[in-house]
């Protein structure tokens, strides 16, 4: 299994990614009218306002989250999975233009806690959720593949096929440590042709594993379900587990 590939001085570099991606969110989402906010996603019970309360949650519980670890309390991103559902649910209810400055002013507040951040603190551990444990660095690829990836479920023309490898490459790692230690994979190579060193192994067994040769932003895609087995060379016949 492969990892990303953090350090404190790749923080400043995966950060920009993750604000450009923000910014192009914000973009997007501004020109959505108030029917255009209630239209369903991909995404089972869905709509759009429930992607963009998602996100505005996710960017207040990460910037918790590194506070709480500077400040010696450290804590997962969420209390419960019920808490986090109804908060969504909650914030989904808004209007346009209030989930439109919800986007905003969490991805703000989410900036100003990075920055909080001394450079060697970035290579601590920490818990977003309970058995996962990740230096701090990763945090800003995390955000990147929440941002990147609902971008697409929105419906607005982005692609995970579109990601630059530049883009696509730190989030594969980032899926890969999320599966590790799953037994529910079939067995399985991941080969990113722009990086064949940072291969994922995923699943289990004896078996030489079923390999996958193809360009990053596709295997993101086809871990998230959000690019077709059948259009992925080498992976026909192919069923994944929903992702962890």
């Amino acid at each position: 299994m492969s990892t990303t590939r953090t350090s404190p001085a790749d923080v400043p570099e995966l950060r920009r990614l993750q604000v450009g991606a923000t910014r192009r969110l914000l973009g997007e989402t501004v020109r959505l009218s108030e029917e255009e906010w209630r239209t369903p996603t991909a995404l089972p019970g869905w709509t759009r306002a429930h992607l963009a309360s998602h996100l505005a949650r996710h960017a207040e519980a990460l910037a918790a989250f590194v506070r709480g670890h500077l400040a010696g309390r450290p804590a997962p991103l969420y209390p419960s999975r019920e808490a986090r559902d109804g908060d969504i649910e909650r914030g989904a209810a808004r209007s346009g233009p209030e989930l439109q400055n919800d986007l905003d002013a969490s991805a703000g507040a989410l900036e100003e806690a990075f920055d909080e951040v001394p450079g060697p603190v970035w290579r601590a551990r920490g818990e977003p959720r309970p058995g996962f444990a990740v230096e701090l660095g990763l945090l800003p690829v995390m955000r990147l593949a929440e941002v990147e990836l609902h971008r697409v479920d929105l419906g607005l023309g982005a692609r995970v096929r579109d990601l630059p490898p530049e883009v696509a490459l730190p989030l594969l790692g980032y899926l890969g440590l999320r599966q590790a230690g799953r037994t529910d994979y079939p067995g399985l190579q991941l080969v990113p042709q722009e990086a064949p060193d940072r291969a994922l192994v995923l699943g289990a067994g004896d078996a030489a594993p079923q390999r996958v040769t193809a360009p990053a932003a596709v295997l993101v895609g086809l871990l998230t379900r959000r690019v077709p087995v059948d259009e992925v060379p080498g992976a026909a016949g192919l069923e994944l587990p929903p992702l962890g």
